[in-house]
């Protein structure tokens, strides 16, 4: 599975991202709400085959809060139109999950989100939205409000 995380940030009024791209050769990213990821275990460069997931009350910067499929078309390549798809389904489920509203919260998020190859080849259509931390925690951020 090939995805690209994003980090959401809004910069003149439009939705600005930072690119990675995480790949693989299967049809499953394997992502599941609640997991953590540790960045100090994340793979260098562009291209990873997975996500280092950690229990949460190990140190991590990074929780999945939504895992869905994109059901419209959509082109990997054009980051607007995938930044708009992930703030569709990141920003409601980032408050039912944090119990706050993403603008009023002190935390901000990443998506991943299938590549033109992982899409062409695997059919994929996941969408991973992880909670983005300024500093590793050792708990989780669900319901915290934060």
């Amino acid at each position: 599975m090939s995805l690209t995380p994003y980090i959401r940030r809004s910069l003149f009024g439009l939705t600005a991202s930072a690119l990675l791209v995480v790949s693989g050769c299967s049809s499953s990213l394997h992502a599941e709400v609640g997991q953590c990821i540790s960045m100090e275990d994340f793979p260098e460069g562009e291209e990873v085959s997975h996500l280092p997931t950690v229990e949460c009350s190990k140190p991590h910067t990074m929780e999945i809060f939504a895992v869905e499929e994109i059901s419209k078309d959509f082109d990997p390549a054009n980051d607007i139109q995938m930044a708009v798809i992930a703030d569709e389904v990141c920003r409601p489920a980032f408050k039912a999950y944090v119990g706050i509203d993403l603008d009023e919260s002190e935390l901000d998020y990443v998506f991943f989100h299938p590549s033109e190859e992982g899409k062409e080849k695997h059919d994929d259509r996941q969408l991973v939205c992880a909670i983005m931390a300024t500093e590793e925690v050792t708990t989780s951020y669900r319901d915290t409000e934060k």
